[in-house]
């Protein structure tokens, strides 16, 4: 179940990266930190307390009209990011 979340979810996270694109750092360097970010945030999903990942992805894009950054989907959430990297 946790393999097919997060290939259903690469999408966004390459959409993601190609949002931050241009920004001094490559695209793929981008969509790898975006790719970890989602197997965390998969391994450290509980279902019984929170809204299924997707449908909050989905949600926050709807209402935003655009992507949802990682902050903003932790936030809606309710869940801790580290943004570190390196």
């Amino acid at each position: 179940m946790q393999t097919q979340a997060i290939l259903g979810m690469v999408p966004l996270t390459d959409r993601l990266a190609q949002c931050y694109a241009g920004r001094g750092e490559r695209v793929e360097d981008l969509a790898q930190v975006a790719a970890l970010a989602l197997v965390k945030a998969v391994d450290g999903y509980d279902p019984d307390r929170l809204a299924p990942f997707q449908a909050a992805a989905s949600d926050l894009e709807q209402l935003r009209g655009r992507t949802p950054t990682p902050v903003e989907l932790a936030t809606y959430l309710r869940v801790e990011i580290d943004l570190r990297t390196g």
